[in-house]
């Protein structure tokens, strides 16, 4: 019996292990086919993607470095050891969205949230006033 169960079980990982390979396979295709050519419609592409699970982020990030590989590898590189994984979120998210209410919808939480998760990281990244985290994110826009 146990033996039966086992074998049931594993085939079913299996399974699920094809779906899901199927499944990233055909996300991949489809950003490729939906690329948009300039930065706004880039922007406007990101801005629409809600991030509420793990899996939404993996999708936001892979979306994000294909549009804005130079600006993502730098945000990697000069601030990931840096953050948290909500601060490294939100330094992605600013780049293409600067509005406290458009980020707590994205992120399916509230502005008062967006603000303080914004101070923390310029806090933390040592910037006295928000201009300077923009400028200073504006300053590496590929």
């Amino acid at each position: 019996m146990y033996h039966k169960i086992k074998e049931t079980i594993d085939l079913l990982i299996e399974k699920l292990n094809q779906l899901n390979f199927t499944l990233e396979s055909n996300f991949k295709k489809e950003l490729s086919v939906a690329v948009p050519q300039n930065k706004q419609e880039q922007c406007e592409q990101l801005k629409k993607i809600k991030i509420s699970t793990p899996s939404d982020w993996d999708k936001y990030q892979e979306l994000f470095e294909l549009h804005f590989p130079k600006y993502y590898q730098y945000i990697k590189e000069n601030y990931a050891d840096k953050t948290t994984e909500s601060e490294f979120r939100m330094l992605l998210i600013l780049r293409t969205t600067q509005s406290y209410s458009s980020i707590s919808e994205q992120l399916g939480i509230c502005k008062e949230s967006v603000r303080i998760s914004i101070y923390r990281t310029r806090k933390k990244l040592k910037f006295k006033v928000i201009s300077e985290l923009y400028e200073n994110l504006d300053s590496i826009w590929e």
